[in-house]
């Protein structure tokens, strides 16, 4: 009989796996150019009539409904790095120029930055760093900011 730490730890990745899903599903036909009442529509085909919200279908079902929209001519996005920063990226940018303009940092630029955060997490570029080593930026960004006001 599982333990209630792996029954628990069972039920986050379902439910990380369906959030993923459901964002597929809502992703997928606004791609594919389709309208709402055919994308519930179909919704409502694999459930054999049963709901027409993927929210309501099951983990097989949307698992179907997924396979349906590849058939249709969707392409899912690979797990590929996004050239789009993610918040803290863009917290760590902020405070460098805060810092940059009350003069506690010399030089502001994105080099500077780079090299900065280097030295911190030992990775060469912010994008590539998790969220633990940018946390670990913010913090020394701010304890620079304590120091030099």
């Amino acid at each position: 009989m599982p333990d209630k730490t792996t029954s628990t730890l069972r039920g986050i990745a379902e439910d990380a796996r369906r959030k993923r899903d459901l964002a597929k599903l809502h992703i997928a036909p606004v791609e594919l150019g389709m309208d709402e009442e055919t994308r519930r529509a179909l919704t409502l085909r694999i459930s054999k009539g049963r709901t027409d919200s993927t929210a309501k279908l099951s983990s097989q079902e949307r698992n179907q409904l997924l396979a349906e929209y590849v058939r249709l001519g969707w392409k899912p996005k690979t797990g590929a790095v996004s050239s789009e920063k993610r918040p803290l990226e863009r917290k760590i940018e902020g405070l460098w120029q805060q810092l940059h303009e009350a003069g506690v940092v010399r030089n502001g630029s994105s080099e500077a930055l780079a090299s900065f955060a280097r030295r911190l997490t030992g990775v060469d570029a912010l994008r590539w760093a998790s969220v633990a080593q940018l946390q670990k930026v913010v913090e020394a960004l701010k304890a620079m900011e304590r120091r030099g006001k």
